[in-house]
């Protein structure tokens, strides 16, 4: 009953396409959980990110950390001033440091029963 249709017009397409390709990031290095690159902009703009949105990401812009966005309903972007900058994007996984905290904590609960089994046995 609710179903619409939204279609974007293609004659317009020429036009967009190079004025979304006149600041890019350039030098880009891409690595296991970090990407690196430079951009020059002549005004501030949004740097939209093909990257899926995810907490994990965290960006630091000119070595200082910066608001990563939620751009395009799935995206990651993050807001730049006019001049020269460098990105850096890193991922780490999300609860990754909580969950070997706890990994540990069960490990040594584990070891800890145990050993309080075998001297309880050895005593009887």
């Amino acid at each position: 009953d609710e179903l619409s249709v939204i279609a974007q017009p293609m004659e317009i397409l020429d036009k967009t396409i190079p004025m979304l390709t006149e600041d890019v990031m350039e030098k880009c290095v891409f690595s296991t959980n970090k990407i690196t690159g430079n951009i020059s902009l002549d005004k501030s703009k949004l740097l939209c990110f093909s990257l899926p949105y995810s907490k994990g990401w965290s960006v630091l812009v000119d070595g200082e950390k910066a608001e990563l966005l939620q751009t395009n309903i799935m995206f990651s972007g993050v807001m730049l001033p006019e001049g020269e900058h460098s990105i850096e994007l890193n991922y780490c996984t999300p609860y990754i440091r909580e969950g070997l905290v706890l990994s540990v904590l069960g490990l040594l609960c584990y070891i800890g029963v145990n050993v309080i089994w075998k001297k309880r046995k050895v005593e009887k």
